[in-house]
């Protein structure tokens, strides 16, 4: 028998379906060195990953060098296949591919699904900027105390009442008195300057 040197997915290698839908079957192909196909290699398929099982095996290749093994999957999942040549050590011939949920199924789960939240209305936002030191407000530490208005002071005092007419005679007359005194020294040094004394004369001269 010719030796094997590669061991390779020929047609299957990545599917993916949905349920119900079926995988098609795999294929696996031995080849020798110059890439011709060697009959008679027993092949071990392994499931490594996948909720399903390997049905129809062909556990030895044929004249063509191909091994078939069909796949059926039972529930939603990616699955991992391995082609093993037994007794030689090479590379196995790997199958990996998906299962999709029906689309019963996937409309239960969105029917399953929470309602969507509401999104608030966007509200427009406004800046404010920080005040500066000199518009700063002024904090009283103490109340302040109201202060009592004022009245302007009046008198009522009729313009004839007696007070008032003998007040403005004092006055008066005070003032009369005060105008003579100024006359009469001013009377006085007129005449005190025209009248000069032999003796000052003298001394002019």
């Amino acid at each position: 028998m010719q030796e094997v040197r590669q061991l390779a997915p020929q047609s299957g290698a990545h599917q993916i379906v949905r349920l119900p839908e079926s995988l098609e079957e795999f294929v696996a192909i031995a080849t020798d060195e110059n890439g011709d196909p060697v009959n008679g290699v027993v092949i071990t398929w392994r499931l490594q990953s996948g909720d399903g099982e390997i049905q129809f095996v062909d556990w030895v290749t044929g004249p063509d060098g191909t091994a078939r093994m069909c796949y059926k999957q039972r529930s939603p999942d990616v699955y991992h296949i391995e082609c093993h040549a037994s007794g030689m050590e090479i590379e196995p011939a790997m199958f990996i591919g998906e299962i999709l949920p029906s689309i019963d199924e996937v409309l239960q789960m969105v029917m399953m699904l929470p309602p969507p939240r509401e999104q608030p209305e966007p509200t427009e936002t406004i800046f404010v900027p920080p005040l500066t030191q000199k518009e700063w407000p002024t904090i009283r530490l103490t109340p302040s105390i109201p202060q009592k208005r004022r009245r302007p002071v009046t008198t009522n005092i009729p313009m004839n009442s007696p007070s008032l007419i003998g007040g403005l005679k004092v006055v008066a007359v005070m003032t009369l008195l005060a105008l003579g005194v100024v006359t009469s020294l001013v009377a006085f040094a007129e005449s005190s300057s025209k009248k000069n004394t032999p003796a000052t004369e003298a001394a002019i001269k």
